[in-house]
């Protein structure tokens, strides 16, 4: 009999009680996404700085190579250049080097360098 009663006295706060286990879980669960979450973004930027790094890197290379494909052609002119000057008079270089030679003012006297070089 007590324990009957004892038990009507505790169906009151019955629903406060499920409420408040409720309440509890999902503030546990609230902090276990916190702590989660932070983990999730710290890997997700490493993930996209990896793919900048990538896209950066590939992008350089192709400067590089570009740079170098410049430095052969300005070394393959300078050379061209150079034969075109001590060999030939400078009217054959000129006409020899092309229309835009023409644009580039008098020639200078063989064996001076490019014109650039002045």
């Amino acid at each position: 009999m007590i324990a009957r009663s004892q038990q009507r006295s505790l169906l009151p706060i019955e629903p406060e009680e499920r409420t408040c286990r409720r309440k509890v879980a999902e503030v546990e669960c609230i902090s276990q996404l916190q702590r989660i979450l932070s983990i999730w973004f710290a890997i997700h930027a490493c993930r996209l700085w990896q793919q900048r790094h990538v896209a950066i890197s590939a992008e350089i290379t192709a400067l590089q190579d570009r740079t170098l494909a410049l430095e052969q052609q300005e070394q393959r002119l300078k050379i061209r250049w150079t034969t075109c000057t001590v060999f030939l008079p400078t009217a054959d270089c000129r006409a020899r080097s092309g229309p835009r030679a023409r644009h580039r003012g008098p020639a200078p006297q063989s064996g001076t360098g490019p014109p650039d070089a002045h």
